[in-house]
């Protein structure tokens, strides 16, 4: 009798430590994900607060210049062209820095769908939501078939946001960059 239970015990315990195993990859990659959006949301929202500043400071300088007459610094070129080329850049920076940041209703594809995700339920009444949940928990691999989902959709939004990222990051450096250059190039030729 005691040899059965060893022997059941043995049979169940590698099963056990798969399943979790299998709830602990889940569980760490869906972190990860969530973690490395709230990065891409949190880089965003600097690179939109930096050119927003930057952007209020020149249009500060603009009003200051039309309602003095006794400021020109707007009429020498070695100002009016490093300012101009500041003000594009910094606002298709933060532009770039916003569509990461805004709230998109499907962060992915419309021919993939993800039954845990919220907007993909939305449309469907309370019975049918039941209906695919129950469907959903009868059946071991059909969980995992939808974390799967879930992970990848998320990947896809996270691999969305990044890229748009780095190309709001280059618009920004690019920009910087251009009128350091483009202040000192006039110096020095004037």
């Amino acid at each position: 009798m005691e040899n059965e239970t060893t022997i059941a015990g043995e049979n169940t315990r590698p099963k056990e430590k798969r399943n979790a195993a299998r709830e602990t990859l889940f569980r760490v990659t869906m972190q990860n994900q969530l973690r490395s959006i709230s990065i891409a949301d949190q880089k965003a929202n600097i690179i939109v607060g930096i050119n927003t500043i930057l952007i209020s400071i020149i249009i500060a300088i603009l009003g200051s210049e039309i309602a003095s007459e006794r400021i020109f610094m707007l009429t020498k070129p070695e100002l009016q062209i490093p300012l101009t080329i500041m003000l594009i850049g910094s606002f298709l920076s933060g532009i770039l820095a916003l569509f990461v940041i805004r709230p998109v209703s499907k962060p992915w594809k419309k021919n993939s769908r993800s039954r845990l995700f919220f907007r993909d339920y939305e449309n469907i009444s309370l019975e049918e939501f039941r209906s695919d949940v129950r469907e959903i928990i009868k059946s071991g691999e059909t969980i995992y078939d939808c974390l799967s989902t879930d992970m990848y959709l998320y990947g896809q939004a996270i691999h969305r946001k990044f890229r748009i990222l780095r190309i709001a990051y280059f618009v920004f450096l690019t920009g910087i960059t251009l009128t350091v250059l483009s202040f000192f190039v006039i110096r020095m030729a004037g």
